[in-house]
């Protein structure tokens, strides 16, 4: 007996059979002319690509060049200002470090760990508000009786007063 086959199980046949079959069957027949069309399109890409990049180069001109070079010029001028002022504010903390007297600066310390809210203070921030620096501190600060100097999680020293 002959099993008929519905309009239904045709069309299923095709689209899971034949179709796939049909579309190698064209990709292989017409693979040099795909391949040819799409190698065009690229190259064409490319082409337009460098003629764009050529009428841009064209365009920058001395007119948009020269503005720029202004900029770069006085951009320059107000950098080596900037330096020499760096400069000079350098020498003058230099010249402030070597002009402390070591009581005085002993006195400004103790008065800076008396005050204010924090307990404990850091060398650095120590050296940072009486302009000495750190490595000069940490002398004095140990020679004085009534500081007590630790050293934080993070590695750096931390002074305060006994009497706080």
């Amino acid at each position: 007996m002959l099993h008929q086959i519905s309009v239904q199980e045709w069309t299923d046949l095709l689209a899971v059979v034949l179709w796939p079959a049909v579309v190698i069957i064209v990709l292989i027949a017409f693979r040099k002319l795909i391949f040819a069309a799409f190698s065009k399109m690229k190259s064409f890409r490319v082409k337009d690509v460098e003629a764009e990049f050529y009428e841009r180069e064209k365009q920058l001109t001395e007119t948009e060049i020269m503005p720029l070079q202004d900029e770069i010029a006085g951009l320059e001028t107000r950098i080596a200002s900037l330096e020499k002022k760096i400069r000079e504010l350098q020498k003058e903390d230099e010249t402030e470090h070597v002009e402390k007297n070591p009581d005085a600066l002993r006195a400004e310390l103790k008065a800076m760990l008396a005050e204010g809210p924090y307990r404990w203070r850091s060398v650095n921030k120590l050296a940072m508000v009486s302009g000495a620096k750190p490595e000069k501190l940490l002398p004095i600060l140990e020679a004085e009786p009534g500081i007590v100097i630790q050293t934080n999680r993070a590695g750096k020293h931390i002074v305060r007063l006994e009497s706080r």
